[in-house]
């Protein structure tokens, strides 16, 4: 696996939003190495109670690219994906109704108008070493269209080098923008290849095999059209089950919502299927009662088919939803409910003087709508079937010290984002709500697990996943109450004791120290020794292309080399970033909102130092 990652920043009013992009949904971890360069020397601030919330996205163009291979085919007809991304009937379980009831009602995504593709039509595309690819426009639905390359599949067994999923991609872009006029709409591409996943299932081996990923950038057209980053995912999982809709939902976050991935397992030893971005990608039906059950959709009870709702941290990142923060409190909180029409969802934030970068988010989670892949948590129950989730609220800790560019890995047990699990961790009940039930009702503490929040970490702090370096002592002064039984509203009871509680006056109190403090690193690289090796810069209108040249020195395995692209202005770090290093080339895109900030690509290896000149992009 590359240890690159690719981090973004966004400014919302005064706040700095960072957001990472990882090359594949199942991409657990990335090495420490890399992500301590980010974590330790660029300071990040988060939403926080007195910020300005992210207004949501609304009406985003979708286009879905079906791409044939001349020795593996599309199994699925274009209106069979039309209908699994744009089908707005009641319960079907497609991407827009998922976003749709997610958000509570709105309308965030809408096909692309294909009309203007001419099916039938043939040509030849080129892009790099495809030359003169001789494709067909083999069907077309709303906003879906089916295109043959005449070249074999460039990932037939799964080992090969994404490189040339990415030629795919622009070769097909290319070939479409004969018909379609990008300028007008701009949409977000979802290509979707004939083939299968990365689990090779039996039959398929050979037969094309790849893993779900978003692109680190966006794409220029070959009319100049700039274009935001693109989502890639095979077509099926088996010989006759289509991928399910999760894999498109979760890439979707990451490519339109800049949504981190926040897979745990590493950490935790856990599945996390509580959330889109983890491992609720993978939810599906389950009846344990019968499992032969006919459910309203035939692929329902499939992995992948009926994708877990996203948790209230991202929601909220997305503007969603506004959370009630509150220290003392009795209420009730609501589920979703299905397409979120007439929506009474609501989220708690509980804070503490403790610590204000750490808090708690309490949401209703039911057995409803797109949340009936919950239900995949049942698998692994066992008689006499005690444990199973049927709904209840749901506890997240929020440690904001930990920053998510970790991949939600920071150290055993402290991961950017949790669930507590009011079960007490036990192995194989996944069912981790609090209920009205006596030893799952109250997290306070004295409790297992309790209401203490980590140990500060310290910026530039690097810990070992073996071991917990982050004990949970640092006592909140938080009790939280569950009083009903489960139920699409249920009442919660919160409380911060005085001495913890966060004055309402919009000010944000420092916290407790729990560590002699440490200075934030600049992003300014050590001095570098020599002078032949250099970054070669081309740029076309807001597109750059950085080349790293080695004349004098050997150059290090590419996986340990980090280009930081870095947006100033006035001497104040506005963004960051890290592009994609392929073959010792990186592309990436000037923000229109930082064009006119000082621009500088610095490169270091995976020790932080610098192994080539600071260079100037502007």
């Amino acid at each position: 696996m590359c240890g690159i990652c690719v981090f973004v920043v966004m400014m919302f009013g005064s706040t700095v939003f960072a957001a990472p992009v990882y090359q594949s949904f199942d991409e657990l971890i990335l090495p420490q190495t890399g992500c301590e360069l980010l974590c330790g020397d660029i300071d990040i601030e988060f939403f926080s109670a007195e910020d300005e919330y992210q207004k949501p996205l609304t009406h985003q163009k979708l286009l879905t690219i079906l791409i044939d291979f001349n020795d593996i085919k599309i199994t699925m007809c274009s209106e069979f994906w039309n209908k699994e991304m744009f089908d707005t009937t009641r319960d079907k379980l497609s991407v827009v109704n998922y976003w749709k009831e997610n958000s509570n009602g709105l309308d965030i995504f809408e096909p692309a108008d294909t009309s203007g593709v001419e099916t039938g039509r043939k040509g030849t595309v080129s892009y790099k070493d495809y030359i003169d690819i001789d494709y067909e426009i083999a069907e077309r639905a709303e906003g879906v269209v089916r295109i043959s390359l005449d070249i074999p599949h460039p990932s037939p067994t799964g080992n090969e080098n994404s490189s040339g999923l990415q030629k795919v991609v622009m070769a097909a872009v290319g070939a479409l923008e004969e018909n379609l006029d990008f300028t007008a709409e701009k949409p977000h591409i979802v290509t979707i290849f004939a083939g299968y996943g990365a689990l090779i299932a039996e039959g398929t081996a050979g037969k094309g095999h790849i893993r779900g990923f978003t692109s680190s950038s966006g794409i220029k057209t070959p009319k100049g059209i700039i274009l935001g980053r693109y989502t890639v995912q095979p077509e099926m999982y088996s010989l006759d089950v289509p991928y399910g809709i999760g894999t498109i939902c979760h890439e979707l976050g990451h490519s339109v919502f800049n949504l981190p991935d926040l897979y745990s397992e590493k950490a935790m030893g856990v599945d996390n299927k509580y959330t889109l971005m983890s491992n609720g990608n993978s939810g599906r039906r389950y009846d344990y009662t019968d499992r032969n059950k006919q459910y309203d959709d035939p692929y329902a009870q499939y992995t992948g088919h009926v994708p877990t709702h996203l948790d209230p941290w991202c929601k909220i990142q997305c503007g969603f939803i506004t959370p009630e923060v509150v220290s003392d409190w009795d209420g009730n909180i609501n589920s979703i409910s299905d397409m979120g029409t007439d929506s009474k969802y609501n989220v708690i934030k509980v804070q503490s003087r403790a610590d204000p970068k750490q808090y708690f988010l309490i949401e209703n989670r039911q057995l409803t709508g797109f949340d009936k892949g919950l239900e995949c948590l049942n698998i692994m129950a066992k008689y006499p079937y005690d444990n199973l989730f049927g709904g209840g609220i749901v506890i997240w800790h929020i440690d904001e010290n930990v920053q998510y560019i970790k991949h939600n890995n920071e150290a055993k047990m402290h991961p950017f984002i949790s669930v507590e699990q009011s079960n007490n961790k036990s192995t194989y009940d996944y069912s981790w709500a609090y209920l009205n039930k006596t030893g799952r009702n109250t997290l306070n503490t004295e409790t297992t697990p309790s209401s203490n929040f980590h140990i500060t970490r310290l910026l530039g702090e690097k810990c070992s996943l073996s071991e917990d370096c982050h004990p949970q002592n640092v006592e909140s002064g938080i009790s939280i109450e569950v009083l009903d039984d489960i139920s699409p509203s249920m009442r919660v009871r919160v409380n911060v004791d005085k001495e913890y509680r966060i004055e309402e006056t919009g000010e944000t109190p420092s916290p407790t120290p729990t560590e002699e403090p440490t200075p934030s690193p600049t992003l300014t690289p050590t001095p570098t020794p020599k002078t032949g090796d250099r970054v070669e810069l081309e740029q076309t209108g807001n597109v750059v292309t950085a080349t790293l040249i080695f004349e004098e020195t050997k150059p290090p395995k590419q996986d340990d080399i980090w280009i930081i692209v870095a947006y100033k202005k006035d001497g104040v770090l506005k963004s960051a970033e890290v592009p994609r290093l392929v073959n010792m080339t990186a592309s990436f895109i000037i923000p229109k909102a930082f064009e006119d900030c000082e621009i500088s690509a610095y490169v270091w290896d995976k020790d932080m130092k610098a192994i080539m000149g600071v260079q100037k992009i502007k």
